[in-house]
């Protein structure tokens, strides 16, 4: 029978997107996850539908616009690629094609065995890494979130991140002058560094994260000496029963290490206060690796990811990649393996 490729463009269509996941997401984190930030009436989101108007297929992305000194870029990156499993042919190709053409290049980040399969046959170009950084808070607990891990897998990974139960930042290096108030739609536009190739934060972007619908989310304004460096997002999700944070965004913060350790310390402080027992973030950009780790947190190749592009026309060409600034706010990245 033939299929079709069409963007979703009603509230009724997520029905057959569940039934494709199998339960494993629920149509109002699924309407969440595709709805364009920019423009909650519309849905970043293509379908692959059979001749009998089943879905059979389905890609959400996103687009960002990111920025080096004057140079601005659309950058799409792909999330919840999915084709059933009896289904034959190439619509996993042609649904990640589509997207293609929403910006100037398309990023992923890490991604399954199977997607990484596509991007070599679509000649995709590993450009840089990122790293996951872990922190415990409280061992009994946090190893009671990882009840349904294997016994073997459970023991290597506490043993790899107990050291961080007695890291801690050193009192030097904290700004006394470093204040996070609550974010309450007071957004004003972060700091721009020239070097750095960053997301352009949107009011609209911080306040999707904040609708998640599936998690506890807070928001944070980040200012010195009462100027504003950026918003801060946070998420916490029950695991087993047990509260693990995340640091889903923070703002590039700057070359004074200080910055770093002072922002990452306060998000640490809030975790602890509503007692989660572990914290995660992520790191592509050296002042951030280096933010992490005198903070306390461990993050190692073993936990670190590859970054992805597909530069057709070569818009990237004179950007230095090395310098690109990403955080857990990406796609679908926010709500995945807590």
């Amino acid at each position: 029978m033939k299929s079709e490729l069409k963007r979703i463009s009603s509230e009724e269509e997520f029905q057959g997107v569940y039934k494709l996941f199998n339960g494993e997401k629920t149509i109002e984190e699924l309407k969440w996850l595709y709805t364009d930030p920019e423009n909650s009436k519309s849905f970043n989101a293509y379908l692959a539908k059979n001749g009998n108007d089943e879905v059979i297929g389905v890609i959400g992305y996103q687009t960002s616009i990111f920025k080096q000194g004057k140079k601005e870029f659309i950058g799409v990156t792909g999330f919840d690629w999915k084709v059933a499993p009896n289904i034959k042919g190439l619509h996993g190709v042609l649904l990640i094609k589509k997207i293609f053409d929403h910006g100037n290049f398309f990023y992923s980040m890490g991604s399954t065995q199977v997607a990484m399969k596509f991007y070599d046959l679509l000649k995709f170009k590993k450009v840089n890494t990122y790293t996951k950084y872990f922190k415990i808070l409280n061992l009994n607990e946090y190893n009671e979130s990882l009840k349904k891990v294997s016994l073997k897998r459970r023991i290597g990974f506490l043993g790899l991140l107990w050291p961080t139960l007695r890291k801690s930042r050193s009192k030097r290096m904290l700004h006394k002058d470093f204040v996070f108030e609550k974010y309450e739609n007071n957004f004003t536009s972060p700091v721009h560094y020239d070097k750095i190739f960053q997301k352009k934060i949107t009011k609209n972007y911080i306040e999707w994260l904040l609708r998640c619908p599936s998690l506890d989310s807070y928001a944070f304004v980040i200012k010195k000496n009462d100027v504003y460096l950026g918003t801060c997002v946070l998420y916490i999700q029950n695991v087993n029963g047990i509260n693990i944070g995340r640091i889903v965004h923070l703002p590039f913060l700057g070359y004074d290490i200080k910055n770093w350790v002072s922002a990452l310390d306060k998000c640490l402080l809030f975790f602890k206060m509503k007692k989660c027992a572990a914290v995660t973030g992520i790191a592509s950009h050296e002042m951030n690796h280096q933010g992490y780790k005198k903070t306390g947190f461990i993050g190692n190749r073993l936990t670190s990811r590859s970054i992805y592009v597909k530069d057709v026309d070569q818009k990237l060409k004179k950007i230095e990649l090395g310098c690109w600034f990403l955080q857990f706010s990406e796609g679908d990245m926010p709500i995945l393996g807590f």
